[in-house]
């Protein structure tokens, strides 16, 4: 969330450590995000059966669509986000 607020300007920008500061925090993050999707998957299927496991899908599938189409909105209808230019590093 700091990498998007901060956006030109990331922490430590300008040298190498802050670059891998920001690759590994994102990767630590999308680590953690799918494990802890998986792991709900796995449980709903382990206790509740196939039924689960397509609610699940279902209702990731919706979440998706709600956010591409809110995200949509925002970014070429209500013209929420504005260019602040390129990230020079």
């Amino acid at each position: 969330m700091l990498t998007a607020i901060l956006s030109p300007q990331p922490p430590l920008v300008g040298s190498s450590i802050g670059s891998v500061l920001i690759v590994v925090c994102w990767v630590c993050f999308m680590f953690a995000f799918s494990y802890i999707k998986t792991m709900v998957t796995v449980l709903l299927g382990d206790y509740w059966g196939h039924r689960a496991l397509f609610w699940c899908g279902a209702v990731t599938q919706g979440g998706a669509v709600v956010g591409a189409l809110l995200m949509f909105l925002l970014v070429n209808v209500f013209n929420v986000f504005h260019d602040e230019g390129m990230c020079i590093i």
